[in-house]
């Protein structure tokens, strides 16, 4: 009998938020196929079984790169209603849905309103690994969106490209059971237990059964499934055998990158181990209660942080540990989850505090929270305060007290005092909403809204179970750019500087071209500015209407600037977007293709309408002055290039005094000319021939009959080439949308040199301003300040008998004991999805006074101080971050939760611009509930709100 390995064996496990699974099936190759070509076919034959589930192969050629015919009005208006189409997000079970690259569908959307031209090919290649799987890092709206599969035909059919990336939708084992999308199979890791030291990665759907993988799994493999059982082998560790063979994997509690053995019986018909199944606990290490960590399912440090804070609140501890909860239990309340959440809360805090392991895997709980809230199914990154919210409520509802909810209706407020309106709406709240969550968590606040018209007021007091208070952003923006301008009176084009201007943060284009010019000193009397979004080295975007938004430039975003001539002299040029490439040959199984790539920046440019081949050759030499490396051009080249005041002997006729260059360098146009590869392929450059130079000049696109140092080709205002314009003597640029300068791999290479552009340099005021700070208070007082209704939220006015945009304002009127306070970082900007505002929040970590903010004249001020115990952290950026947790424990020491790392921490390192949730207890707040439960199934809500009315001042 072989023997197991011990809990401890190394199995080369990474990361599951950052490793590649296409690494670890390389890793194996060799233990399980002799040839390599062979095995990756036979990956490629199985994707659409592995990895899609459809009935035919995704195409995993590289998008078509020509140019897209457009389309005539009638098929414009069948391209916006096939737009209007998408928006039907109704899913059905069964269903194929496709991937579409985020980016090409805003391009799509853009040219459909009349925001920009028709977009190329669809790009999904950006969407997936070298293996054909979608990255795991991509999410929805942010990376791609999704089209049913009759939409995506559609759209292919006219746009072409690809690859096509289908999905199916599957009914998730949640308890409302509505269909998903399933853009991420789970990748698995399976070890049999006869070779341990060596895995196969396999990708299976949430919705496939214990059965179907294990069948797939013996007939790789080559064993009699009779002998064979299944254990969940999370971390190296026998966790439990899967025995319901129609068990689906979600339910089974399979996620993502973990591995699963398959253990072999013996001959004698025995189990090579004894093992029992366990709970998700291990490293079993006496560890001090609350210290321990909770570890990372893959990307569930969100919910670790949300939970870490929740286990140090005093009285939640208390109530859970105790086991008071049980006798708290509403398993008949519709709104809750009959009890199962808040059991399976209460065993991970078992866990947690038992001081038995150093880490915690909470499956269970992860298992519990996507069975009841689908919208944290899987494993994309989600938003800690939106499970927190979750969670407060699943609880409260699974832990309420009122078994049978009275109806109730609100009551006219006008001509009654506040005391007595807030009381009533309170006391009826409480009727319905009666457990501990509501006497520790919930406060109540005073909303009041006036019509601007006939000045009719609206006062209601609602409940809150955490304040969600706005951060005060600045008015304004820094945007970098990089800007361009005109040649000098030489043709010479200076280099590009960096600038960051200010903008207004609600401005548009205009603005931006305003700020431009003055930070750049630009005589807009003179001149005007053309500004375009850079990606790839290609234009993105060109930005030609001034009234759009500035909320469609994040800043990730590569903005650049170039100066335009609008005297007499420029009337009768044209404008030409100039792209740089080079291309190189790419060989494959005996042969070659050529392969094409843009590099640098691309410009934009003013030149006459006619040109000669050998001035506009001349004019690009001048625009990559500064890119170029003198000294390695030919004599030729350098002719072409004006001599500059101060720099004596570096171009035209006084090169050969420069001091740096030796003899070597001095060669002429003959000699560099035969260095060069004489390509047989159509864009090869062919040396000229010395008895018909005309002809070869006209046939290779050269000035002079030398080979030029790149070939420049036109490609019209509809996207088509028209490279036979370029062999003529007279070039037409009239209808020129864009002109390529393509470089050979040789010639790139020896004389062309990336320019780095200079920075512009801030002054000390514009430095400070780029450090945003606030206080908490400062967010309290914005949270409670008037506000106007936006025209797409109008309140109606039912004396006006119209929606109108009303005034609205908050006002805090009772306080709860424990007080959670959300920083509303995420912004979100239109259509682009939301922003992450850096703003550093200065919070009080003791005695935060909130007497200045209730406005309840009978609140007791002792009743308003508070003293911070806990925060959740949100490291990163909107679209890649971590969560983490810091909690004071009961002998007043800080401790820093990073999922299964825990580690004491000094105070003056919980303020930072990562704060995200605050949580405050009241100083003095005694919870007597905690540890003891009220007898009976259910306590009178008159008696409730005596017996709170003090905590809830």
């Amino acid at each position: 009998t072989m023997a197991l390995p011990p809990p401890d064996t190394n199995f080369n496990e990474g990361d599951s938020n950052h490793n590649n699974p296409n690494t670890d099936m390389l890793d194996t190759l060799n233990n399980y196929r002799a040839d390599e070509e062979e095995y990756l076919e036979s990956i490629s034959q199985n994707l659409q079984r592995t990895i899609v589930g459809v009935d035919r192969e995704i195409d995993f050629r590289p998008p078509s790169t020509s140019s897209t015919p457009a389309l005539n009005s009638s098929d414009l208006q069948e391209e916006k209603e096939l737009y209007q189409a998408s928006k039907d997000t109704h899913i059905k079970e069964g269903e194929t849905w496709c991937l579409i690259s985020a980016r090409w569908f805003e391009k799509w959307k853009g040219y459909l309103r009349g925001e920009g031209p028709r977009p190329g090919p669809i790009d999904n290649a950006t969407l997936l690994d070298s293996a054909g799987i979608l990255l795991k890092t991509s999410s929805e709206n942010l990376d791609f969106t999704v089209a049913r599969k009759d939409i995506w035909d559609k759209l292919f059919s006219w746009y072409t490209g690809g690859p096509e990336v289908p999905r199916l939708a599957i009914s998730p084992s949640s308890i409302n059971g509505r269909p998903i999308i399933e853009y991420h199979l789970l990748c698995i890791r399976f070890i049999k237990s006869s070779d341990y030291r060596s895995y196969v990665t396999e990708y299976f759907s949430k919705a496939s059964t214990v059965g179907e993988v294990k069948l797939r799994l013996c007939e790789k493999f080559r064993l009699d499934p009779a002998r064979v059982r299944v254990w969940d082998y999370y971390s190296v560790s026998y966790m439990k055998v899967l025995n319901d063979l129609d068990m689906r994997l979600d339910s089974a509690q399979i996620i993502d990158d973990q591995y699963v053995l398959l253990e072999e019986q013996n001959p004698d018909l025995t189990w090579p181990t004894n093992v029992h199944s366990r709970n998700y606990c291990y490293d079993q290490v006496a560890t001090p209660p609350g210290q321990t960590g909770l570890s990372n399912l893959g990307n569930t440090c969100f919910m670790n942080s949300a939970l870490q804070c929740l286990s140090n609140t005093l009285p939640v501890r208390r109530y859970f540990l105790s086991g008071a909860y049980r006798k708290d239990i509403n398993d008949t309340n519709p709104l809750g989850m009959k009890g199962e959440l808040a059991e399976e809360f209460a065993q991970l805090l078992l866990n947690i505090w038992a001081g038995t392991h150093s880490t915690v895997a909470p499956r269970d709980f992860k298992y519990k929270l996507e069975k009841f809230a689908p919208q944290f199914a899987g494993y994309q990154q989600q938003d800690a305060q939106e499970l927190l919210a979750f969670l407060l409520d699943g609880l409260h509802e699974d832990l309420n007290r009122v078994r049978e909810k009275p109806y109730s209706e609100p009551k006219d407020t006008e001509a009654r005092p506040d005391s007595e309106v807030a009381a009533e709406a309170w006391t009826l709240h409480l009727s319905r909403n009666n457990s501990v969550f509501v006497e520790w968590f919930q406060g109540q606040y005073k909303s009041t809204l006036v019509c601007p018209e006939c000045n009719k007021v609206s006062i209601t007091f609602d409940p809150f179970m955490y304040l969600s208070v706005p951060i005060p952003q600045k008015t304004t923006r820094q945007i970098p750019v990089t800007f361009f301008r005109i040649p000098e009176e030489n043709g010479i084009f200076p280099k590009p500087i960096n600038y960051s201007v200010t903008v207004p943060i609600l401005g548009n284009i205009g603005n931006l071209k305003e700020a431009i010019a003055i930070t750049a000193r630009v005589d807009t009397t003179k001149s005007s500015l053309a500004v375009a979004e850079v990606y790839n080295s290609v234009f993105f975007r060109q930005y030609d209407d001034d009234s759009v938004r500035l909320e469609s430039i994040q800043d990730r975003d590569d903005i650049c600037a170039y100066e335009l001539r609008k005297d007499e002299s420029s009337r009768n040029d044209v404008l030409v977007n100039v792209v740089l490439r080079f291309e190189d040959k790419q060989y494959y199984h005996g042969g070659f293709s050529l392969r094409r790539m843009s590099f640098g920046i691309p410009r934009i440019i003013q030149v006459s309408v006619k040109q000669t081949l050998e001035d506009l050759y001349k004019f690009f030499l001048r625009m990559l002055f500064h890119n170029l490396n003198l000294e390695d051009l030919p004599s030729r080249e350098r002719g072409f290039l004006p001599s500059i005041p101060g720099e004596e002997g570096v171009y035209g006729s006084s090169f050969h005094n420069h001091p740096r260059l030796d003899h070597d360098m001095m060669r002429d146009d003959a000699a560099y000319d035969s260095e060069q590869d004489d390509d047989d392929d159509e864009d090869a450059y062919h040396a000229p021939d010395e008895n018909n130079k005309e002809n070869s000049r006209r046939k290779t696109q050269n000035v002079d009959g030398v080979r030029n140092l790149f070939k420049m080709s036109l490609i019209d205002s509809e996207n088509y080439s028209r490279e036979g314009d370029m062999l003529t003597d007279i070039v037409q640029l009239r209808d020129c949308k864009t002109l390529t300068l393509t470089w050979k791999s040789d010639t790139y290479n020896k004389c062309y040199s990336e320019l780095t552009s200079e920075p512009h340099m801030l002054d000390s005021q514009e430095t400070d301003a780029d450090e945003e700070k606030c206080t908490l208070r400062q967010c309290l007082e914005l949270f409670t300040s008037t506000e106007r209704l936006g025209p797409d939220d109008p309140w109606y006015c039912n004396k006006c008998q119209e929606f109108r945009q009303a005034t609205k304002k908050f006002d805090l009127w009772k306080l709860p004991p424990i007080l959670v306070v959300h920083l509303k970082r995420f912004s979100y900007q239109g259509r682009f999805g939301r922003e992450r505002l850096d703003t550093l929040v200065d919070f009080p970590i003791e005695g935060l006074d909130l007497t200045r903010h209730v406005i309840n004249p009978d609140c007791p001020e002792q009743y308003c101080v508070y003293d911070l115990f806990a925060v959740s952290n949100h490291i990163g950026s909107t679209y890649s971050g971590h969560y983490t947790a810091y909690a004071k424990d009961e002998a007043g020491q800080w401790l820093c939760y990073d999922d299964r790392n825990v580690a004491q921490m000094t105070t003056n390192k919980i303020r930072s611009s990562a704060s995200y949730v605050l949580f405050y207890q009241r100083r003095g707040a005694s919870f007597p509930s905690a540890e003891s439960s009220v007898e009976g199934q259910s306590q009178d809500p008159q008696s409730a709100t005596e017996s709170s009315s003090l905590d809830n001042l």
